[in-house]
């Protein structure tokens, strides 16, 4: 088949990649706007039915062709994939060829979409886009043929900033006996009268399978209209994030992924006519249908097996991030007055040190401010304040109020905000797909937008020191406080991706260390920094078995935590020096006795190789097989017997093809194994107590799950009632039986340490 290529100048450097991807000679660079019609001629005359195009302005004369009614600018990111219709040509959008060896996906997604030339009989036959119109006389028959649906996917628009639906778009699937075929019909519901929401009801009601696109969001929405569809079993989403995570999974993307002759049609959101906006919300639903189809057909039984174990979560999910926390209004105004003392402290210090136009939250003034003093950085994060304040003292004058206000400022703008309160209820949404190792991860509600934002990040607020009595009532989470009669309880792994390194890698002094009576931290201390066990922690065993541990020397404990958390994942100097900050490397140098004069990078390697001295297995054989593993399948398989054997598809190369070691890619994958397994062990606690003590019977009424936080379950129980703290832990401790890098299987269970009874989180 002949194919014309128009193409950009900056593509030049990588049209080798494209020829040897396509085998294709007809490329043209084309240095000013190319019309349609030049293209049209160009491919007449070499007998070409098929224009392929990395071009912004063809893409923005195609739209205009097809009469694109849009107020948001047109970006070729968003078109990748789409095929459009002129004059006898079909034209296919690409990416810019520089993503063929800048993006690690980018030849995948290349010869993907390109296969919808090169090879149109392997993709899944997509539906017709049938769109029936919604009204009062044409309900009962649309609600009859639903009946008879094998799938109904489902969309819903929303006016967040009231927190109000606006339409509800419906897809049916139907199965033809005759035809062996699916067929879909689309509608679009707008909830403006009771009468239309009743209608959403019925349909939701209906038996059918739902599908959703990331339908947690909906759901939210249509708990606020008593109208939770039944059956919800498929989210698209979640289906392309068990298939290939590393990959974009809006539904955009996912449609230009699986279906063949697609058109990218989200512009017509920004329409200015309601029908227009009706077709884009069945289009919506369409293509969350031939999606669906196409993946259930192309996933392979590892990926479908991933979600499995991933889509439970989404209903203890849903249920946490429905309920929130109870806010204590009075305390939160109380913290918030005492940052905003901070803010304005640190703030007039700021001024006499600068000027009263200065801005500390401004990244352009505080870089300008920080060549004056002389540092010419790229940036100005905290992290980079840390470092100067520490090799600069006068600098750290100044640059120590920046970052006491910015904390202040973060603290005062982001979670202390009674604006972001719901029902005196602090919300937030718990995302089982948010990230690439299966572990849950956190934003503010679905109630919000961007604009106007419900609640917050419950996985990432701000830390206060604990230990700092004074400080209380500068502890963001204080404001958050059990309903009443209720006390909180959380539960969290003990060391666990440690433990989960010790048991895959089958470094048997790292399992001894982590499983052994003595502290841990203690262990690592002193085995990393040569100094007796006993001199670091006094240990006891109690009649019961348990050990008991008091610290001796806290700064030589502190310091082993950060080297065995970073070296765990193959950190490099430079990034120890970044995570733990000058003041406490120079530090360490001195807690060690190091040599005076020592550079930073020199103390980091130190630290690092004290790591490896020390559990040599972790980067020595289990390291080698996690790369060979990758290298040769492009995928890594979770060593697990039974349940949690989660396989992820990696698209970054640990090694080059010129033979180096590509670090982020190293790095991104030899963390994965035991943050995975510790993902999988903690979703399965998750679902354990959900489903085993917040719906049983016995204890509904006395115990509320509130979150998954990192390693922790954060709960809910009545007073009284501590029993359920052991009723959560023995729903967290179960064994999981592992293969290790030499083919022993072992037998793991990470212990849970909980506390609770306190009426105030944190």
């Amino acid at each position: 088949m002949n194919v014309v290529f128009y193409l950009n100048l900056a593509d030049k450097p990588y049209l080798f990649r494209l020829k040897e991807l396509t085998k294709s000679t007809n490329v043209w660079l084309a240095q000013t706007f190319s019309v349609l019609l030049e293209a049209k001629i160009k491919a007449t005359n070499h007998d070409a039915k098929w224009v392929v195009t990395t071009r912004h302005d063809m893409l923005a004369a195609l739209c205009k062709e097809e009469g694109y009614d849009s107020r948001k600018e047109i970006n070729l990111w968003d078109y990748v994939g789409s095929i459009f219709h002129y004059k006898g040509i079909n034209f296919l959008i690409l990416p810019p060829l520089d993503s063929l060896v800048k993006d690690p996906a980018g030849e995948f997604i290349f010869k993907r979409a390109y296969s919808k030339i090169a090879e149109p009989k392997a993709w899944f036959p997509q539906t017709a886009f049938n769109f029936q119109p919604a009204t009062p006389a044409s309900l009962p028959a649309l609600y009859e043929s639903f009946k008879s649906c094998f799938a109904i996917a489902i969309d819903i628009e929303t006016i967040p900033e009231h927190k109000l639906m606006k339409e509800v778009g419906y897809t049916g699937i139907f199965w033809g006996e005759a035809s062996k075929s699916f067929t879909t019909t689309s509608f679009t519901l707008e909830v403006t009268t009771p009468f239309m929401l009743a209608w959403v009801r019925q349909f939701n009601l209906l038996p059918a399978p739902k599908i959703g696109q990331n339908f947690k969001y909906d759901l939210a929405y249509l708990l606020r209209y008593d109208a939770l569809p039944v059956n919800y079993l498929w989210d698209t989403l979640t289906l392309f994030h068990c298939y290939y995570a590393e990959l974009p999974k809006d539904l955009g993307f996912q449609s230009a992924f699986f279906i063949r002759d697609f058109k990218f049609w989200k512009h017509m959101s920004s329409a200015s006519d309601a029908e227009t906006k009706l077709l884009y919300n069945g289009y919506d639903t369409w293509a969350t249908a031939n999606v669906f189809l196409a993946a259930m057909w192309e996933m392979p039984d590892w990926s479908k097996e991933n979600y499995l174990m991933e889509f439970p979560v989404i209903a203890p999910a849903f249920f946490c991030e429905s309920v929130g926390i109870k806010a204590d209004v009075e305390q939160l105004r109380l913290v918030k007055a005492r940052k905003e003392v901070t803010l304005e402290r640190e703030l007039a210090r700021i001024k006499l040190m600068t000027s009263s136009g200065f801005n500390p939250n401004s990244s352009p003034q505080v870089k300008k401010l920080l060549k004056i003093l002389g540092h010419d950085v790229d940036t100005s994060d905290a992290k980079m304040l840390e470092k100067i304040s520490y090799l600069d003292p006068l600098a750290g004058v100044i640059l120590e109020a920046i970052l006491a206000y910015k904390e202040a400022s973060k603290a005062v703008s982001t979670y202390l905000k009674e604006d972001k309160l719901f029902n005196g209820r602090t919300l937030y949404a718990i995302n089982p797909h948010g990230a690439e190792t299966g572990r849950n991860a956190s934003k503010s509600h679905h109630l919000g937008s961007k604009g106007a934002p419900v609640g917050l990040n419950i996985q990432n607020i701000t830390r206060s020191d604990d230990d700092v009595e004074e400080e209380a009532n500068e502890n963001i989470k204080s404001y958050m406080v059990a309903d009443e009669g209720f006390v909180f309880g959380e539960a969290d792994y003990a060391q666990a991706e440690s433990r989960d390194t010790g048991f895959l890698s089958g470094d048997t002094v790292l399992i001894d260390a982590v499983t052994g009576p003595r502290d841990f931290h203690g262990v690592n201390a002193a085995a990393f920094f040569g100094k007796p066990y006993e001199e670091i922690i006094k240990t006891t065993i109690n009649e019961d078995g348990s050990s008991t541990h008091k610290t001796i020397d806290k700064p030589l404990r502190q310091l082993a935590k950060p080297v065995n958390h970073g070296a765990n994942y193959n950190m490099g100097e430079a990034v120890l020096i970044q995570t733990m900050g000058l003041k406490k490397i120079y530090g360490a140098a001195k807690l060690l006795n190091l040599p005076a004069g020592m550079t930073a990078f020199k103390i980091a390697e130190h630290l690092l190789a004290a790591f490896e001295a020390t559990y040599k297995v972790v980067k020595g054989p289990w390291y080698k097989k996690v790369i060979a593993d990758v290298m040769n399948t492009k995928k890594l398989v979770s060593p697990v017997v039974g349940k949690h054997r989660w396989t992820r598809y990696c698209f970054k190369r640990p090694i080059t093809k010129e033979g180096r070691i590509n670090k982020p890619a190293l790095n991104s994958y030899v963390a994965h194994p035991p943050q995975n397994l510790n993902a999988m062990t903690l979703n399965l606690a998750f679902k354990n107590v959900f489903y085993e003590v917040q719906l049983n019977p016995k204890f509904e009424d006395n115990f509320r799950m509130n979150a998954q936080i990192h390693d922790s379950i954060l709960f809910q129980y009545r007073e009284g009632h501590d029993y359920l703290r052991e009723e959560v832990k023995k729903h967290m401790e179960y064994p999981v039986e592992v293969v290790d890098t030499f083919g022993t299987k072992r037998t793991l269970v990470v212990p849970v340490d909980i506390k609770g009874g306190h009426k105030r989180w944190g």
